[in-house]
């Protein structure tokens, strides 16, 4: 019987291979992400402290202390292929004063149809009916670095190290539906394409609504 492989499995390879032959050196230059021979490189993923092996991949989470808001992590295959993607081609610059739409990025008109019903519209169906719980859960991570945004019910947030997010919401009435919106940084664009943010903001989504049932708890 032909043996059929998940594409996920096949990137994964086909980027820890590409991963292993690339200097560090150019990596950290590249990423701007700390790095010693010893550990790895370090890397925030959504308030979790990674340590990743190099030449040979591996995503490691580090003891951190659940009385400050932060906790170690196990990541996914979707985790670790966000990771390596940006450790391969990714880009750090500096931020500017701006925030892009999903629609701004360069060939994110092409997939916004998708990444509409798939991250924005998830977003609102998850919070816009419990903006306090939105709310709660950046108030009580400090790990995720948010900050709120004035006279709205949204947050800036790190994704990952030193490149941020932004979620809002908007609560529904008897009228109309809630809403929500999604924005990048506008260093974004240099760090992963239209296609990897609708992985990341499914990883975000995932993560709050974790938080949101830890808070429950």
């Amino acid at each position: 019987m032909e043996k059929r492989y998940d594409w996920k499995e096949v990137g994964f390879e086909h980027f820890s291979q590409m991963y292993g032959a690339l200097c560090a050196g150019e990596i950290v230059e590249r990423c701007g992400l700390p790095y010693n021979t010893q550990e790895g490189f370090c890397v925030r993923l959504l308030g979790t402290e990674y340590r990743v092996r190099h030449p040979d991949f591996a995503l490691i989470p580090v003891e951190t202390n659940p009385a400050n808001g932060t906790c170690p992590c196990s990541a996914g295959i979707a985790e670790q292929m966000v990771v390596l993607r940006y450790l391969c081609e990714g880009k750090w610059l500096e931020a500017g004063a701006g925030r892009l739409s999903y629609r701004e990025i360069p060939w994110g008109e092409t997939y916004f149809a998708n990444f509409e019903g798939r991250c924005i519209k998830r977003l609102a169906r998850s919070f816009g009916d419990t903006p306090e719980t939105f709310s709660a859960i950046f108030e009580n991570t400090p790990s995720l670095r948010a900050e709120k945004l004035p006279k709205q019910t949204g947050y800036r947030f790190e994704f990952m190290s030193n490149l941020y997010f932004t979620f809002i919401i908007w609560p529904g009435d008897e009228e109309f539906p809630s809403q929500a919106q999604i924005l990048f940084d506008d260093n974004i664009p240099a760090a992963f394409t239209a296609e990897d943010l609708a992985v990341c903001c499914d990883i975000a989504l995932n993560r709050l609504k974790a938080l949101a049932q830890s808070n429950a708890g």
